[in-house]
């Protein structure tokens, strides 16, 4: 019987916390289903997969290493990442280990799904990243918040301004100035 790790992520607080649990279940299920012994989970919440450092992930890596797995699954491969020479290096450690990578979503890994799937994921998360940024500059240019910044809150406005100062913030962000000019 294999041994079976699964590891599941989802991005930002804009995302329902319970897609980690959706993931899971998805998850538990496929392993029941491959008769597979899932012998560990793994979870990320609210971590891009542009970065390698998630907890998560880290300890996912250290199972690798302590030889404590035979299949890593994930949902889909963009869970594990969404930068083409991260997903590839983690397929590397992988293989190196003798551990086969599993989408439950695109099947098998190879270094060849590796590649193409990382490579699309990569291109997605870049393409909302540049749409983030139109926005927000959009939203500047119009005189707009367009997300939280400390010492001010949003509030409901048709036009101009959708910000005032958050008395209890301003005081730290007063203190943070004339502690500067102060030179510490």
């Amino acid at each position: 019987m294999k041994r079976a790790a699964f590891y599941a992520r989802y991005s930002s607080k804009l995302q329902q916390a319970t897609s980690i649990e959706d993931q899971i279940a998805k998850g538990k299920k496929y392993c029941a289903s491959q008769n597979y012994d899932l012998v560990a989970i793994f979870s990320d919440s609210e971590m891009t997969g542009r970065n390698m450092r998630r907890p998560g992930l880290i300890e996912l890596k250290r199972a690798l290493f302590r030889q404590e797995i035979d299949i890593i699954i994930v949902e889909a491969m963009d869970r594990l990442g969404r930068r083409v020479v991260d997903s590839l290096n983690f397929f590397d450690l992988a293989q190196f280990r003798g551990v086969e990578l599993y989408s439950i979503d695109e099947g098998q890994q190879d270094f060849v799904n590796v590649l193409l799937r990382s490579y699309a994921a990569q291109q997605f998360s870049e393409m909302i990243a540049e749409h983030t940024r139109r926005g927000m500059q959009g939203a500047v240019t119009r005189g707009r918040l367009h997300t939280s910044a400390y010492g001010y809150r949003k509030i409901e406005a048709e036009e101009g301004l959708n910000r005032e100062v958050d008395p209890t913030e301003a005081d730290v962000v007063r203190r943070i100035f004339r502690e500067t000019a102060q030179g510490h």
